[in-house]
């Protein structure tokens, strides 16, 4: 996946959760989880 097309997919996400954007101290276990669901989803491919 080319990086723009990550950026745009992490922004599209960050506007679906809206008010539930996370505080910065638990941005890297989130951003840990998502990169964990792209390698399942990869997998899944």
């Amino acid at each position: 996946m080319a990086k723009d097309d990550e950026d745009v997919g992490f922004k599209r996400w960050v506007e679906c959760i809206g008010d539930r954007w996370p505080p910065v101290s638990q941005t890297a276990q989130v951003l840990r989880v998502l990169e964990v669901c792209s390698s399942l989803d990869q997998l899944n491919r």
